[in-house]
């Protein structure tokens, strides 16, 4: 005999002509009862079908348990798009290098060295030939909070046609040992499926890089987790010019990122705070 048939011997005995009421809501706590078991059931298959990599069997007359269902499987969302999302222009967005005001010489160098090659492929591969000159394939926007870091990469990408998808480092990372490593992989691949299709190279914008590449702890092994996440990157970052992605990394906080991600940015550049002139 289960501990439910005990309860409902219990109830019904207690259930008296005038005590109707109380019968009724001895019944209601056990159908409630019932009800939250078997709920735990159905979310308990729900992890095993999940585990199991089949679809999932779920009541349709239960009540929606998904995101609870999610805190009991620690999980995070293996869904490609929630890693890295296309970036479509706001009504504010800027429309080219023109509508940002102030870093000046900034805007020479990225004219130079990103604008031209992608509007000008051909003349572009001709000076790498001749003089070595060739488009940067990560390039890191430095510096204080609110001066133009995302507005620069926007402007690039309106200017030059480009594709832009913006990277989402914080659900990037994950408290699962490697998670952040595997979610890393997955978006590149993603996203290299999509540049190898595109004529023109697809852009990156990965923000706060700071969050998730630290410095590593100088471990002697390189099985941690920090260390695989770093590594990771800095494979993608190799493979970006292949790929046909141009990856434009930004931080606030420039020393607290790992020193080998930094050696890998060809074009590094300092967005500073406006001077009197610009702000006028």
């Amino acid at each position: 005999q289960t501990e439910c048939d005990t309860y409902d011997e219990e109830a019904s005995s207690k259930i008296t002509p005038d005590e109707s009421c109380v019968g009724d809501t001895l019944r209601n706590a056990y159908i409630w009862r019932e009800t939250l078991v078997d709920d735990l059931i159905i979310q308990d298959e729900v992890k095993r079908n999940l585990a199991d990599d089949s679809s999932a069997v779920i009541n349709p007359y239960a009540p929606d348990t998904s995101n609870m269902t999610q805190l009991l499987i620690g999980e995070d969302s293996d869904d490609v798009s929630s890693l890295v999302e296309k970036f479509h222009p706001y009504s504010h967005s800027p429309k080219s290098l023109d509508d940002v005001v102030g870093l000046d010489n900034i805007i020479d160098d990225i004219q130079d060295l990103i604008i031209y090659p992608l509007e000008k492929p051909n003349a572009a591969k001709l000076r790498e030939h001749e003089y070595g000159i060739e488009i940067p394939h990560f390039i890191l926007f430095y510096g204080p909070p609110g001066c133009g870091k995302t507005m620069l990469s926007e402007a690039i990408a309106a200017q030059t046609d480009c594709n832009m998808y913006k990277m989402d480092v914080s659900k990037i990372g994950s408290s699962y040992i490697n998670k952040s490593a595997i979610n890393i992989a997955k978006a590149f691949d993603y996203l290299s499926d999509i540049a190898v299709k595109s004529e023109k190279p697809l852009l990156l914008f990965m923000d706060e890089m700071d969050s998730l590449l630290t410095k590593r702890s100088g471990s002697e092994t390189s099985d941690n987790d920090e260390t695989k996440v770093v590594n990771t990157l800095l494979q993608q970052i190799v493979a970006a010019k292949d790929n046909n992605i141009i990856i434009i990394g930004a931080t606030n906080m420039y020393d607290l990122l790992d020193s080998a991600v930094k050696d890998r940015a060809k074009m590094q550049v300092y967005i500073g705070l406006p001077n009197d002139d610009e702000r006028c």
